[in-house]
């Protein structure tokens, strides 16, 4: 057997994704799923995005675009950004990928060096460790407290940098928590990060689903820490456009140029039909928007007051993303030695496929997605609640 390169042998699958082929696995075999695993809305992509894709089809805008993005949708993208949080990037300070997912992927790529450190916060995104150590780094991760709903506090993170550290990481609101960043905290972060040689990257992919009060980004303070911050965007939750793979970053020229470099000898261009579907999006009606969040805050609601009847299970409720992360630990040892037993065996026994928390950096939790129908929703939690009992009363 060829041995593959030292740093992929302990490269781990990424577990959102085993999941999703778990359920799809159980499904083969003619077995219920209910799915409260993926990470995406249960919303078509909105009808005037879709035209958007078919006109420039029918015009033939299927050719190489910039490496970086169009000229027309980073131009977008930047008045976008700043006509929301007043900040005033240029389009030459916005880089599109294939999903927000390339673009901290290559940050990283071009950032890190063998050894150098990434300060991380956890619970965090389960593909960040695998992006800092592909490309050399090590992760320094700072976990929340969950008696704290697992904010974000800015001290713990500035403790954690050190003469190694070349970035710190945030992600809010949070996958998988649901956390939201205060904007004190991270006006706090971004104010202690100054004058050191570290890079604030904060990841907003799902920056519209606040359910209380307004979003908050990073861009805002860019004003005074333009040069050391980059912010990841997607389009793939805002505008249920997953499939599509369109997400973009705005920072610092000399990174951003960086990245593109990268990505001309990797993927090369995004695809140019997301590219103007993803224009569209933006420049369109945000009535989607909108309708999808305040739709999702009713299923948090539904799902709080359903999860809130399992005596055997705690939960906080999220400030906002689209996920409930679940502690389970009363019910951990035996049989369900750990969180990843517990989401394995609750999938193979009642068909409910959800997200252990140890890849988030967070053992005895499991994540649910309530990014779904009310009614999968609730017949997942009925399901989930009667695993627990059983288990409860094996004890």
């Amino acid at each position: 057997m060829i041995p593959l390169a030292r740093r992929l042998q302990e490269l781990a699958p990424s577990a959102t994704l085993e999941v999703l082929n778990a359920a799809a696995a159980r499904r083969a075999r003619g077995l219920e799923v209910v799915d409260l695993g993926p990470g995406e809305p249960d919303y078509p992509t909105p009808e005037p995005i879709r035209a958007a894709a078919i006109e420039a089809l029918d015009q033939g805008f299927t050719h190489y675009t910039p490496a970086g993005g169009t000229r027309e949708l980073r131009a977008a993208i930047a008045d976008n950004v700043n006509r929301r949080y007043g900040s005033a990037y240029p389009a030459a300070e916005v880089v599109v990928g294939a999903g927000a997912k390339q673009v901290l992927f290559n940050i990283f790529q071009v950032l890190l060096d063998p050894g150098d450190e990434v300060v991380l916060a956890a619970p965090y995104w389960v593909s960040f460790p695998a992006m800092i150590e592909t490309a050399g780094g090590r992760v320094a991760a700072v976990l929340g407290r969950a008696e704290d709903n697992f904010t974000v506090h800015a001290a713990p993170l500035l403790e954690r940098v050190g003469p190694k550290t070349r970035a710190v990481v945030i992600n809010s609101p949070c996958n998988p928590t649901g956390a939201v960043m205060p904007p004190a905290e991270l006006e706090r972060l971004v104010d202690g990060l100054a004058g050191r040689p570290v890079l604030l990257i904060s990841d907003e992919c799902y920056e519209p689903f606040v359910y209380d009060g307004a979003p908050v980004s990073a861009a805002q303070y860019a004003g005074r820490a333009r040069e050391r911050m980059l912010v990841a965007y997607s389009f793939s939750k805002s505008y249920a456009m997953t499939g599509w793979r369109i997400g973009y970053g705005i920072g610092p020229r000399h990174l951003i140029d960086a990245m593109i470099n990268l990505q001309s000898h990797s993927t090369s261009n995004p695809n140019s039909i997301a590219q103007q579907a993803a224009l569209a999006a933006l420049n369109g009606s945000q009535q989607s928007v909108t309708e999808m969040v305040a739709e999702f805050k009713q299923r948090r609601r539904l799902a709080m007051e359903r999860l809130g009847r399992i005596s055997a299970l705690t939960c906080v409720e999220p400030a906002g993303a689209f996920y409930l992360f679940v502690g389970v630990g009363k019910l951990l040892g035996g049989e369900l030695r750990d969180d990843v037993a517990f989401a394995a065996r609750l999938l193979e026994q009642d068909g409910v496929a959800v997200v252990p928390g140890t890849p988030f950096g967070c053992p005895g939790f499991i994540r649910l997605s309530y990014a779904t129908s009310r009614e999968l929703l609730l017949r997942g939690l009925d399901l989930l609640d009667q695993f627990a009992k059983r288990y409860q009363a094996s004890r």
